[in-house]
């Protein structure tokens, strides 16, 4: 689950000499309060932000695929108060993925060293990937974040990513798991386009 998101992008943070940004493509904000210093898929964008080394600003942390009506109104306006860049689904069916992408790059590469972006595979629409723990209606459909995983991941700037939330016994059809699984093929390939440019 998300929860492994704050120990992997941890460790890139460690290697990096210097800021860094942070893209969470997801239906979700992932940036409650821990109760009681507990680890939970709700918790790691948070604990990214807060961690002492202070690493990660406001100003470069994106919330890309917002799934609007279900997440908090209290979270949304703790993200905006730090200064965050939120990019709704309904902000990439109508504006685009380019721009989309753009935007999110501008904000994560703002005076960083290096970049993270997490994929969460219920950024997707829940007719197209139900096989996740907190499906979301109205969200992605597969080529969009396909496409937005190729662009974000071939900045030669982004120097780690991950895949979460993809959930084989929920998978009826094994379709959220194909699509998992091309996520993860598109981001190697991006990463080998950055390295040839």
């Amino acid at each position: 689950d998300h929860s492994l998101t704050y120990p992997t992008a941890k460790a890139m943070m460690n290697a990096v000499d210097g800021q860094v940004g942070v893209i969470n493509v997801d239906a979700h904000h992932d940036v409650r309060h821990s109760h009681g210093g507990e680890l939970s898929a709700g918790t790691p964008f948070r604990r990214l932000l807060e961690d002492d080394a202070g690493q990660l600003d406001g100003e470069n942390f994106v919330e890309l695929g917002l799934s609007g009506w279900h997440n908090s109104q209290y979270y949304l306006d703790w993200v905006h108060d730090i200064g965050a860049t939120v990019i709704t689904a309904r902000d990439v069916h109508k504006g685009g993925v380019d721009d989309a992408a753009t935007r999110a790059l501008s904000a994560a590469t703002d005076g960083t060293e290096a970049v993270f972006v997490s994929f969460d595979i219920d950024v997707l629409d829940a007719g197209v990937a139900s096989g996740t723990c907190a499906p979301s209606p109205g969200g992605l459909l597969p080529w969009q974040l396909l496409e937005l995983v190729f662009q974000l991941s071939r900045d030669d700037r982004v120097r780690g990513g991950d895949l979460m939330e993809v959930a084989p016994p929920l998978d009826s059809t094994g379709a959220t798991t194909a699509i998992g699984a091309a996520v993860v093929t598109q981001f190697l390939g991006a990463r080998k386009v950055a390295a040839a440019e």
